[in-house]
């Protein structure tokens, strides 16, 4: 893929997660020519997919499932990450790719929530429209300074989704509650 900007999304192949807008924008971005889209998954909307971004790509999409190992080389050369999924409920797709320091793009959807790990405008498309991703991915292509800090950024930010910190909050978080337990039965008056 040398030579070429690679964007990645994981995702199955069903409607809800919106491959199309992604395939449509990559055909309304400035760069066209040079985008290399990359599916990662596999279901039910493959075949239909695949025709799809044949009349609408100038490189077609590479598509099909890796292997753990293999996934984690493919985010690690991706130059973005497109989450354009309308309906998304655990996000961790999205949450693996910035962990790997993939700048995302994602849907605003208010049925997904990968959009909280939006950090910043540039982060967010309106949900569904491919011209507005389209703009976005050409910010972060012509501005490559500003997509390397971010990605930067977002590996920092992944930290807190580790799960050693997150046991050291939920450790926290159990204790705390123990405590206010136990202040609140001193305070109570005895019957």
């Amino acid at each position: 893929m040398e030579g070429r900007f690679v964007i990645l999304f994981t995702g199955r192949y069903s409607r809800e997660k919106s491959h199309r807008v992604l395939i449509d924008a990559a055909a309304r971005s400035r760069h066209r020519e040079k985008l290399q889209l990359v599916f990662a998954g596999e279901g039910p909307e493959e075949e239909r997919l695949r025709r799809y971004a044949a009349k609408r790509s100038i490189l077609p999409p590479v598509m099909r499932f890796f292997s753990r190992p293999e996934l984690v080389r493919v985010q690690r050369c991706a130059d973005l990450y497109v989450h354009p999924a309308e309906i998304e409920i655990e996000a961790i797709a999205c949450l693996e790719a910035i962990a790997c320091g993939n700048v995302p793009v994602i849907s605003d959807s208010p049925r997904s929530a990968a959009r909280s790990f939006a950090l910043t405008d540039k982060n967010l498309f309106a949900c569904n429209d491919p011209g507005d991703l389209a703009r976005k991915i050409d910010f972060w292509i012509e501005h490559p300074a500003e997509r390397k800090a971010c990605g930067e950024r977002y590996l920092r930010y992944a930290e807190r989704f580790r799960l050693d910190q997150c046991m050291d909050e939920m450790e926290a978080m159990i204790l705390d509650t123990i405590r206010e337990k136990a202040e609140a039965g001193r305070k109570s008056p005895r019957a």
